[in-house]
Formats: C-alpha cells, sequence, structure tokens
C-alpha cells in the first residue's frame, strides 16, 4: 500500500514538474519575443504586431484550438475575450491551487506547490487514520485519504481509475505543452529571421539615405556657388549700372542748366525782361506801349503793369495763393505798326502809370513760343466750384497770347512733363470730400471720396514733377495777375 501511494506521489510530482517545466518554457518564449522586439525601435511596428504572440490571428495550430475551445466552455471560468495567454495561465493556477489550497502568486508558485504536494503526501503516509475527507485542497485532501485507505479499500480501485484518467490527462498536457513550445520556437526563429531581414533592409535603406543626402548636399553646394557667381556677377552689373546712372545724372544736371539758362526760373524774377514799356497817353485811360504789328501783337491781349523803379516780382514761392498786382491791368484796342493803343482795365489805388513802367503778358513773348501745361479744373468766376469748362477758357487765353498748348498725357492719361514744357498753369487743388460713417455706408460716396484721393494725388504728382524738372508752374491767381486778367477772376 504505501508502494502505491509513493508511486502515486511520485506521479503528481512529475505532472507538476512537467506543468510548471512547460509553463517556464512558454514565459521564456515570450520573454524572448519581447526581448528581440526591443532590438530596434526602427521596427516597431513589427514589435507592436508580435506583443501578444499567442493572440496573433496567424496562429491557429491545434493546441490554439484546444484552448479556444476551453475558453469557450461554459463553466471554465473564462470569457470570449480572453487571451489565450491567459487561459494557459488559469490553467496552470488552477493547478496550484487544487495542488496547495492557495492562489498562485510569488510566495505560491509552481515549485512551491510541488514541495507542499509531496511533503503532504509523506505526512500522510506516516499519519494515516480514519476520517472524512473535508479538506478543499489536495495535500489535505491527499493526508485524509491516507487516512481513509485502511477503512474504504473497496474506493482504491476507483482511484486508481482516476489516476490513470489524470495521469493520461497529464501526458496528453505535456505533449500538448511540448508541440505548442515547439510552434512557438517556430515562431520565434521565424521572428529572428524576418527581424534578421528588416534589420538588413533597415540597414540598406540608411545606406541609400545617407547617399541621398549626400547628393542633395552636393548639388546644394553647386547651386550655392552657381547663386554666388550669379550675384557677384549681378554686382558688377549693378557697379556698372550705378557709373551709368551717375553718367546720365550728370548729364541731365548738365542738360538741366542749361535749360536753366534759356527758359524762366522758379524762384527767379518772373521773366528775365519785360515784354514792353509805356510809352504814350491818351484820352482818359487809354495809354500806348511799344509793342506793335511787328511783335505778333493781337487785340484783346492783356498785360500787367509793374513800377520800373521796383523791377518785377519774383517767384520766391511759386504756389503761393497771393496775387502779385501791379499798378494797373491794360487791355489792347488797337494794334499800329510801331506800337498798339490799350486801355486800362484795372488800376491800384495810390499808384500812378508813368511812361516807362514795364508790361508782362507771362505767356507772350515776341521772340518764344513758350510751350505750356494746362492741368487741372479752374475756378474763374470764384464761386468755389472748380469746372473744366474754366480750364477751357484758360487754353484759349494760352493760344490767344501766343503760347503753345503742350500734350503731356502718356497713354495712361497721366501727366509726363518733358523739356518740351516751359510752364505749367495748374488749377484748383481738389478738395477730398468728407462723410460720416453712415453717409459712407452709401457706394456713392465711397466712390466720390476714391475718385477725389485719386485727383488729388495726381494734382500732387504734376506739381512734385516741376519741382524735379525745374519747371516753373503757376496757380490761377499767379496766372491771371501775370497775364493783366485779374478782372476775370469772379466775372
Amino acid at each position: 500500500m504505501a508502494a502505491n501511494q509513493g508511486s502515486r506521489g511520485g506521479l503528481i510530482t512529475s505532472v507538476v514538474i512537467l506543468s510548471i517545466a512547460s509553463v517556464v518554457a512558454v514565459i521564456f518564449a515570450f520573454w524572448y519575443a519581447a526581448e528581440k522586439r526591443k532590438a530596434d525601435q526602427d521596427l516597431a511596428d513589427l514589435r507592436k504586431r508580435y506583443t501578444d504572440v499567442i493572440a496573433d490571428a496567424s496562429l491557429n495550430g491545434a493546441e490554439v484550438t484546444e484552448l479556444k475551445a476551453l475558453r469557450a466552455t461554459a463553466d471554465s471560468g473564462f470569457t470570449a475575450q480572453t487571451k489565450l495567454w491567459d487561459v494557459a495561465l488559469g490553467q496552470r493556477n488552477q493547478l496550484i491551487k487544487l495542488v496547495t489550497g492557495a492562489d498562485a502568486g510569488p510566495d505560491n508558485s509552481a515549485a512551491t506547490a510541488a514541495k507542499k504536494a509531496t511533503s503532504g503526501l509523506e505526512a500522510a503516509v506516516e499519519t494515516v487514520k480514519p476520517a472524512t475527507i473535508t479538506s478543499d485542497n489536495l495535500v489535505g485532501a491527499v493526508s485524509t485519504l491516507a487516512g481513509k485507505v485502511k477503512e474504504q479499500a473497496t474506493a482504491i480501485a476507483d482511484r486508481d481509475s482516476k489516476l490513470d484518467e489524470a495521469n493520461k490527462r497529464a501526458e496528453d498536457t505535456i505533449k500538448s505543452n511540448a508541440a505548442e513550445l515547439a510552434t512557438l520556437s517556430k515562431k520565434i526563429t521565424d521572428i529572428s529571421a524576418e527581424f534578421d531581414q528588416k534589420s538588413k533592409q533597415l540597414d540598406e535603406d540608411r545606406a541609400r539615405q545617407t547617399g541621398i543626402v549626400d547628393t542633395i548636399q552636393k548639388d546644394r553646394e553647386a547651386e550655392k556657388q552657381a547663386q554666388l557667381e550669379t550675384l557677384a556677377k549681378r554686382d558688377v552689373e549693378i557697379a556698372k549700372r550705378d557709373a551709368q546712372v551717375k553718367q546720365l545724372q550728370d548729364q541731365l544736371n548738365k542738360t538741366q542748366a542749361r535749360f536753366d539758362r534759356i527758359r524762366v526760373g522758379v524762384t527767379d524774377t518772373m521773366i528775365r525782361h519785360p515784354d514792353g514799356v509805356i510809352s504814350g497817353f491818351g484820352a482818359k485811360d487809354i495809354l500806348f506801349i511799344d509793342l506793335g504789328s511787328g511783335k505778333h501783337m493781337v487785340p484783346g491781349m492783356t498785360f500787367e503793369v509793374y513800377d520800373k523803379y521796383r523791377g518785377m516780382p519774383k517767384m520766391d514761392n511759386p504756389d503761393a495763393p497771393e496775387q502779385p498786382s501791379g499798378k494797373a491791368s491794360i487791355e489792347v484796342l488797337r494794334v499800329l505798326e510801331v506800337g498798339s493803343e490799350c486801355r486800362v482795365t484795372r488800376r491800384t489805388p495810390g499808384q500812378e502809370i508813368v511812361q516807362g513802367d514795364p508790361i508782362v503778358n507771362v505767356v507772350y513773348d515776341p521772340s518764344v513760343q513758350y510751350g505750356i501745361v494746362v492741368y487741372g479744373k479752374f475756378d474763374l468766376d470764384r464761386n468755389g466750384v472748380a469746372t473744366e469748362n474754366d480750364a477751357a477758357v484758360v487754353r484759349r487765353m494760352v493760344t490767344q497770347w501766343g503760347g503753345r498748348l503742350v500734350d503731356a498725357k502718356d497713354k495712361a492719361g497721366k501727366i509726363r512733363l518733358g523739356v518740351d514744357t516751359d510752364f505749367v498753369v495748374i488749377g484748383a487743388e481738389p478738395v477730398v470730400p468728407v462723410f460720416s460713417q453712415e453717409e459712407m455706408t452709401d457706394p456713392i460716396n465711397v466712390q466720390k471720396q476714391q475718385a477725389a484721393k485719386a485727383e488729388l494725388a495726381d494734382y500732387e504728382e504734376v506739381i512734385q514733377q516741376a519741382r524735379e524738372l525745374h519747371i516753373p508752374f503757376l496757380n490761377q491767381n499767379r496766372f491771371l495777375a501775370f497775364t493783366g486778367q485779374q478782372l476775370a477772376a469772379g466775372r
């Protein structure tokens, strides 16, 4: 009887040891796979795929099928979502608890369970005594069973049969675990081979990328060198152009100086010489000037009379609004051979016209036909509204008095002053209307304001061009004053 008990104890011990060996082998396989996955971070996707080797859908062997079947059993204690690895661990824990009566843990491993089973069986052999089996663990059950052997001999056959079945299941479990271990070993081998292949491919990719980077760097260096050469050439070209610009500027300055000598300056006396002088007097408000038919005189021409002792006024501020009035304004009534008969249209109180007083019409010159640009709108009647009709009147005055109108507009309609312009007669400065925030919601008011701003910008551009080109410009007041037409303003 003791021999049978020893045989059973050895068999159970073998079963436990084999189970523990199987679990250890499985754990080792997982550990090895995990270590392999940590080998290279560049294979993160491969590592992710095999984090849970047992759960991989490609593992469809008989062992996995058996674990799945166990998991699907209603009384197995597992759910359909339980990982197969957890099922295998559950089996191991069940065996440990069956042997020791306690849950598996750091202090109750498979080896501990085997030792407890052996010591329990040995103690049971020594302390056999009749008892009823009430223990819920393997050690207690075996110890109690040893006491019951003497009283229940008839149960030995049944126990032997159960032991044979347990032995068979243990052998099946060993075979299953061995097959599973072989499958895992093969998977590990495959993973290792795939890892080696991926590592080799990664090395090749790195080498290829390194070559590409080297090529790009060389191309960039070449491109940089080409750009430096291009910049150097451009610097040379810019230096040449700067020299050309300086040369052209010097030529422009010389040309401008020559023009300044032959046309009226901006801040010089309004005209270098008077057009004529008062040569005699007739009846009341009738006088004579020394300009006759040989000087291209026509009836209706007007002049401003200045004092012969004070001389001509200067254009210290050519765009000032004040009028540099003379002693009087006169109008030609009749052109004679050596002179012209005129009437006085305006007198300055307290100043007497005397023989020899100079007369001036800025447009008229007996020997030169001035090129004049008339720009903008004029307000000859002083009603506060500048119109294009008054601008037409100014143009007619220019042509009537011997001047030449210059069309300085380019293809876009913008004024571009040139060397053929001697004077610019400029109209009233455009006024930009101011609207309230509510009025600016009207698109018509927005359009009016934008149009006025554009007109003012063009007006200022013409004045700026005249200043840059040293071309004198006269506002409406000065033009009327220097042509003897001050009475025309406000009529």
